[in-house]
């Protein structure tokens, strides 16, 4: 099982939008749904820590068993709604926040920071395709310097692990890594 964190500093973790143009309203939750949508393993888990609103910072976690109902970035956006506000959902809000994601990252290892600045994946082939990898990046904003530092201190450091030399949206960086795991995974 692995695990795909998307931390948003600009999501809103009250899950009160509109259904119909929803990006700008639920601070770009919607690159969040595009990550998750992006993640083609059967066994993968996102974690979204949303970090804006009154009731943040919140963690929604996304299975991919979810994905009978979740078929599109709008509904994503629905059964997210719904998660945030209480409602039945096959989503999982948790309201720790920070301290809820520090504790979902520790069933997970290795932990890798997806960072421009980081080393060619092609060197972290072994850990990229191991049985539990944990993959975190930020959403259309980088996570802001001081989470990332309480998190490397509270789990003991990332790996940090570039996709290449150009910036690229998380969600296609969340599909070339869960593309390398089918690859590299025993048939």
């Amino acid at each position: 099982m692995s695990l795909y964190v998307v931390i948003s500093p600009t999501a809103r973790a009250d899950g009160i939008y509109p259904i119909r143009g929803y990006a700008g309203p639920s601070g770009r939750l919607d690159v969040v749904a595009r990550a998750y949508l992006a993640v083609l393993e059967s066994n993968a888990v996102l974690a979204a820590l949303l970090m804006s609103g009154a009731l943040s910072p919140r963690l929604l976690i996304a299975p991919a068993s979810c994905r009978d109902r979740v078929r599109s970035e709008r509904s994503f956006m629905v059964e997210a709604s719904r998660a945030l506000r209480g409602r039945p959902s096959c989503f999982i809000v948790e309201d720790g926040g920070v301290e809820a994601l520090i504790f979902t990252l520790k069933k997970f290892k290795p932990r890798i920071l997806l960072s421009e600045r980081g080393r060619d994946v092609s060197l972290h082939l072994d850990e990229v395709c191991s049985s539990t990898p944990a993959f975190i990046a930020g959403s259309h904003v980088d996570p802001p310097r001081e989470l990332l530092e309480r998190l490397e201190r509270s789990l003991g450091g990332f790996i940090r692990v570039s996709v290449g030399p150009l910036s690229l949206h998380t969600d296609h960086v969340f599909l070339l890594l869960s593309a390398l795991r089918a690859h590299s995974s025993p048939t």
